[in-house]
C-alpha cells in the first residue's frame, strides 16, 4: 500500500523495487524563510554508518531516481534522499517561483 500523499501515477509502478522504495517515502513539514507556512517535503532515510550520504536528484526529477542506488549504499552507510524544493513529491507553494533561474545555486 502506497502512502496517500503520493500522486496517483505512483500506483502504476510495476517494478517491485520501485514499489518498495515508494512505500518507504516519508513526508515532513519544513519551516523555511521562503514561505509563511511549512513546506511538505519528501525524503527517504535508510541505513547507518559513520559517514552519512545525501543523494540529491537533478532538475525536474524525484527521489525515485535513487530506487536502485539508495538500498545498496544503505547496507553500509546512513543514506538520505531528499526531494528538492518544488520537485518530486515536495509540496509546491504558490508564492514561490520554481523556475530554473530562481532555483540554481550561485
Amino acid at each position: 500500500m502506497l502512502t496517500n500523499f503520493l500522486p496517483s501515477q505512483v500506483n502504476q509502478l510495476t517494478d517491485p523495487k520501485a514499489i518498495a522504495f515508494a512505500q518507504s517515502i516519508q513526508r515532513i513539514a519544513l519551516a523555511t524563510s521562503l514561505s509563511q507556512h511549512p513546506i511538505l517535503t519528501t525524503y527517504i532515510h535508510k541505513g547507518s554508518g559513520v559517514t552519512p550520504i545525501l543523494l540529491l536528484h537533478g532538475f525536474d526529477s524525484s527521489i525515485l531516481e535513487f530506487r536502485l542506488l539508495l538500498p545498496l549504499l544503505a547496507t553500509q552507510n546512513e543514506t538520505w534522499a531528499v526531494d528538492l524544493l518544488g520537485f518530486g513529491f515536495t509540496q509546491r507553494q504558490k508564492e514561490i517561483n520554481y523556475s530554473p533561474t530562481t532555483i540554481k545555486t550561485p
